[in-house]
């Protein structure tokens, strides 16, 4: 993992220690965008599973996830899918 995967990855693992996290670059599905970055790492799916989502809503979790990763668009980041779910979901 490199880049700004790697940076989105070790800023949700300082705040959800032990949680499973899946980040897709899908960039290259928005050549051409105006927000497109020439070279991808502008557009990111995703996915977290933690214990400590249990018994949160949907809202809390993204929250959650949104306070640790911070300001996106100070590292180029356009857009982000975001699938948050508990151990037992």
């Amino acid at each position: 993992m490199t880049g700004k995967c790697a940076l989105l990855h070790s800023r949700i693992v300082a705040v959800l220690p032990g949680a499973w996290i899946e980040i897709v670059d899908f960039s290259d599905e928005h050549a051409g965008h105006p927000e497109a970055v020439a070279g991808g790492e502008s557009h990111f799916s995703l996915t977290v599973r933690s214990e400590s989502f249990a018994g949160l809503s949907l809202p809390e979790r993204h929250r959650i996830i949104h306070r640790a990763l911070g300001n996106l668009a100070e590292i180029g980041v356009h857009a982000l899918k975001i699938e948050a779910f508990s151990t037992t979901e």
